[in-house]
């Protein structure tokens, strides 16, 4: 008995130093531990992971993107300094829904390449038309949230064969007045991520110091595209507010109602300009829609998708 309460006592110890381990894991690296868990969860749902390499005029490199499912293409973008798997939920509903599913991670994000490139909207959205070439996508339907709806947009108006529908997300790209400045997606210290924090959720609370100081440890390396993306965006040359009457592509427009970076009264400019558009608006949900009211979000797309008209 007393052997067998040694092999326990032995057992029992191994298995407290596994989750100690983890536990100083998780502290010192919060967003690898959540990426990972994410990366898991969606290829146990099917979707692959893969690489292509497109050309634009500022040169070729290494695009990853997910994909999942048969059917109809459609294809995700992401906004700044985010990936391709903050579609997550959606990837997966919609490749149950009977979707072929693309989510991109777009140039300097995720696990693309990081190019010497100015990081405009026209060169991601020469990127994203590149890769529908690249995968001989016949007219996908094309979905953006935030920098991601600029891009969209754009590409519906560069390449109008290129778009069968569009949904759009609190999507940028028309004028109106920031309450901020391009600085606050550069944040350096604990304070100024808060700052950004704030502006992204309409009830936010205090983050984590261990949580926000890894979060500008991975910032840190990107810092130099994001101040190009944001340069280029607040240029105002990729505006697209004269533009939005060559957009004939059927659109669903997305907005939170307490949305502080960008404001619900762009998005009913955006219905009001687009002649095929409708636009739902949710209560108590801020600029980060997919993340905090996915849920309701996610079969809204589904439905639009889904729909004849």
């Amino acid at each position: 008995m007393s052997s067998f309460l040694k092999w326990l006592a032995g057992v029992a110890s191994v298995l407290f130093a596994l989750v100690a381990l983890v536990a100083l894991f998780i502290y010192l690296r919060p967003l690898l531990a959540i990426q990972q868990l994410v990366r898991l969860d969606l290829w146990r749902h099917g979707a692959k992971s893969r690489y292509t390499r497109v050309c634009t005029r500022q040169g070729c490199f290494q695009l990853h993107y997910y994909v999942a499912g048969e059917g109809a293409p459609v294809v995700l973008i992401h906004g700044i300094g985010n990936s391709g798997e903050s579609w997550a939920l959606a990837l997966k509903q919609l490749n149950e829904a009977g979707f072929r599913v693309y989510a991109l991670d777009l140039p300097g994000s995720g696990r693309s390449d990081r190019p010497d490139a100015d990081y405009s909207i026209a060169f991601q959205a020469e990127t994203v038309n590149a890769f529908i070439q690249g995968q001989a996508l016949a007219k996908p339907d094309v979905a953006g949230v935030s920098m991601g709806g600029w891009i969209a947009m754009d590409l519906a108006i560069r390449h109008p064969d290129a778009v069968r529908r569009l949904v759009l997300l609190d999507t940028a790209g028309t004028t109106f007045a920031p309450a901020f400045q391009p600085s606050l997606f550069e944040p350096k210290t604990g304070s100024q991520l808060q700052r950004l924090f704030n502006f992204l959720t309409p009830y936010p609370t205090k983050l984590p110091a261990f949580f926000a100081r890894d979060i500008l440890r991975t910032m840190a390396p990107d810092s130099w595209i994001i101040h190009r993306a944001m340069t280029s965006m607040f240029s105002k040359r990729d505006l697209v507010d004269k533009k939005l009457s060559a957009i004939a592509a059927p659109t669903l427009i997305l907005w939170g109602k307490q949305d502080r970076l960008i404001p619900v009264e762009t998005g009913e400019l955006l219905q009001r300009s687009l002649l095929h558009s409708r636009l739902v608006t949710y209560e108590g949900c801020g600029h980060l829609l997919l993340e905090a009211c996915g849920k309701q979000v996610v079969p809204e797309i589904e439905r639009f998708l889904k729909s004849q008209s």
